[in-house]
């Protein structure tokens, strides 16, 4: 079964998405596990990602800023 959430934060400032991934891989149940906080700036120019990756074989977290120009 797979799922997305998504709520609003912050006084609606702020988007957190939750992800998950279940299936198989050969005779191996995984669960793939992803979330994202998404940020607009008071500049309105600026949106900033924050997201956490979690699978069986460990944690990835990243950054992600995008400038409109």
């Amino acid at each position: 079964k797979n799922t997305l959430t998504a709520k609003w934060e912050d006084g609606n400032k702020a988007l957190n998405l939750k992800m998950v991934f279940k299936g198989k891989m050969g005779e191996n149940e995984i669960t793939f596990t992803s979330t994202e906080k998404w940020e607009l700036a008071d500049d309105s120019k600026t949106l900033k990602v924050a997201r956490t990756s979690e699978r069986q074989n460990g944690k990835q977290e990243s950054k992600l800023v995008f400038a409109k120009k």
